[in-house]
Order: structure tokens, then C-alpha cells, then sequence
């Protein structure tokens, strides 16, 4: 845990070195991801958001920090619709269908993981959760 907190301080150091610097952003907001620190990387990444709002990477990973049971998964949609809005990758549809299912709306989460995995067949990922549903 000590290197985690080493490279946690490095990566807000430069985000406040560079506070306009978006990567810098979402390189701590994904550290924070990473180290279970989801308020500080909700923060990271919503200032990577005001920063550069076209960008759907930040949305995308912001709605991955707001699914989990007690944040905010309602949020986790929104943020999730956003990221395919912006760009509608596999990975983002994915990330749409699993947000849906976590506020229950299963029929909203088969066509989003659907959608994913007609744009990439071959990930395992996208076709188990297909089939859980």
C-alpha cells in the first residue's frame, strides 16, 4: 500500500502542477479507481470533465465510479449516456448496459451489452455478460 500512496501523491502533485492538464486528471482519477479511492477519483475525473466535457473517456470512467451500490448509480446512467453521446464505442456501450442493470433496468442493459457485443463479437467479457442476461 505504501507504493500506492507514493504514486497517489506523485499524480496529485502533477494535477496540481497542471491543473489544466486533463491526462493528468484521469491518469489520478484511474489511479484512485484502481486504489478503491472513489470520492477522490469522482473529484479527478469531474474536474477532467470541466476541463475537456467532449471527452467520453472521462465519463465513461466517472460512471464506473458512481455505479457501485450506495454511490450513485442513477448518476452512473447519466454519466454512462454521456460516454456514448460522445462516443459510442463497444467499451462505452458496455459500460451503459452494465450501469443499467445496477439501477434494474434489465431490458435497457441487454440492448446496450447487445450493442457492445455486435461491435466487437469476439470479447469474452461483452458475450458472458450477454449471457447472464
Amino acid at each position: 500500500m505504501i507504493e500506492a500512496d507514493s504514486v497517489n501523491i506523485l499524480l496529485r502533485e502533477q494535477c496540481e502542477a497542471t491543473p489544466n492538464d486533463v491526462n493528468a486528471w484521469i491518469a489520478f482519477g484511474v489511479h484512485c479507481i484502481r486504489t478503491r479511492r472513489l470520492d477522490a477519483a469522482d473529484g479527478a475525473l469531474r474536474k477532467a470533465i470541466a476541463i475537456e466535457p467532449n471527452r467520453a473517456e472521462s465519463f465513461a470512467l466517472l460512471s464506473q465510479v458512481q455505479m457501485p451500490k450506495g454511490r450513485n448509480p442513477v448518476g452512473a446512467v447519466e454519466s454512462a449516456r454521456q460516454a456514448v453521446k460522445l462516443s459510442p464505442t463497444a467499451g462505452n456501450q458496455f459500460i451503459l448496459g452494465t450501469a443499467l442493470y445496477h439501477v434494474g433496468d434489465l431490458a435497457g442493459a441487454r440492448q446496450y451489452v447487445l450493442r457492445a457485443v455486435e461491435l466487437e463479437p469476439r470479447n469474452p467479457e461483452f458475450q458472458a455478460a450477454l449471457e447472464r442476461l
